[in-house]
């Protein structure tokens, strides 16, 4: 099949992270044998059009675009941001899509919305991914959630990153027998780090993500606070505006030097470092489902996460791992305890963790799920 993928992040080389979900997913279906396009927006750095690992990309221009913003939460940009990252888009979506048998939107906003017009456009089947934030945001903002009702009705089948994602889609008119859900992110399964196990003081616990606003990486650090013992470390792998001030809380809390702010590093790292650690731990006031914490699981480590979004699903409380309330430090304390000193539970976490990827999350069994929609739509 002919593919055109629209999506507002998408990595602009190997070392990139963003929307390297989408990336993974477009190369897989391009290795499948399809004709894949990408449509996204321009970014700093990257070119305007290539082909990377057998998917056809074309980055185009925005009012703004040299200044590197992403644009997935569409506050804070002037009208003429945003206006030229929607009508260009459906304009270059349209000329592509004519050319192609379906378009994949990842994201709702502002991707599904551009979808769904060049889809009604070009009279193809149009199927969306909704990620998390795209849904999320839509509480209290009239305008978003205008935008986001006419995606979700421009679509005929909605791919949900977990079934809190769903619920939300079908409030906002999407019918329910279009919505599935699906991991919105396509991995391959790893095998497990070999290292020897950690005691309780040497406990190693890795963050990745970025350092912004809604995550709450200050939660973490308080819970790391709480928990600490011997030679326990924690390791915060990804860069943002707050970096600074969780380096000064993590002083004053008294456990800097057990905590290492690596910045960003390169998505290939990430794998290995994930085998080396033995504890994953996130929080974030909302989500969809963060690719790190599939990752993690996949990698077979316990994780404890915030009971945001799609985390519910993948991360299953007492079994893979913990799900608490996000300004929950006290709690996020007492379970890093647990799994600093209880090794039985930490290895049994583990092998839950890497059964349950095996089953649910490996990319063959994704990739196949997300070919027969395509099947079903193109028929």
């Amino acid at each position: 099949m002919r593919i055109c993928i629209v999506t507002h992040l998408y990595p602009i080389d190997a070392a990139d992270y963003k929307g390297v979900h989408v990336h993974q997913m477009a190369s897989a279906l391009a290795a499948r044998g399809h004709e894949v396009h990408v449509v996204t927006p321009r970014r700093v750095g990257a070119a305007k059009r290539e082909v990377r690992d057998g998917v056809r990309i074309e980055r185009y221009w925005y009012w703004g675009w040299w200044r590197g913003w992403q644009l997935g939460q569409l506050a804070g940009y002037s009208p003429l941001t945003l206006a030229s990252l929607f009508l260009i888009g459906i304009w270059k979506a349209i000329g592509r899509a004519r050319r192609c048998d379906l378009i994949h939107a990842y994201w709702v906003v502002p991707g599904g919305f551009i979808a769904a017009v060049a889809g009604a456009v070009c009279g193809r089947p149009v199927v969306a991914t909704a990620a998390g934030t795209d849904l999320n945001m839509v509480a209290g903002r009239r305008l978003v959630r205008a935008f986001v009702r006419m995606a979700l009705k421009g679509s005929d089948r909605l791919i949900a990153a977990g079934s809190d994602m769903k619920r939300l889609a079908v409030e906002l008119g999407m019918n329910e027998s279009a919505v599935v859900v699906l991991p919105s992110c396509f991995i391959e399964i790893m095998a497990p780090g070999k290292k020897e196990k950690a005691d309780a003081g040497g406990c190693q616990f890795l963050y990745v993500g970025n350092l912004e606003k809604p995550k709450r990486v200050d939660t973490i650090l308080r819970g790391f606070a709480r928990a600490r013992r011997g030679d326990a470390r924690l390791l915060i792998v990804g860069k943002g505006t707050l970096r600074e001030e969780l380096e000064k809380l993590a002083k004053e809390l008294g456990i800097f030097d057990s905590v290492r702010f690596s910045g960003a590093l390169p998505h290939e790292q990430i794998g290995p470092m994930m085998t080396e650690a033995d504890v994953f731990v996130h929080c974030s006031d909302h989500e969809g489902l963060p690719v790190a914490i599939v990752e993690a699981i996949q990698a077979g480590l316990p994780v404890i996460a915030a009971r945001v979004g799609g985390v519910p699903d993948v991360v299953r409380d007492g079994e893979n791992g913990f799900v608490l309330e996000p300004d929950d430090d006290a709690g996020y304390g007492e379970k890093m305890e647990i799994l600093m000193v209880n090794e039985t539970l930490r290895e049994h976490m583990a092998e839950r963790a890497r059964a349950f990827a095996q089953e649910k999350l490996n990319g063959t069994t994704v990739m196949d799920r997300i070919e027969g929609f395509y099947r079903e739509l193109g028929k």
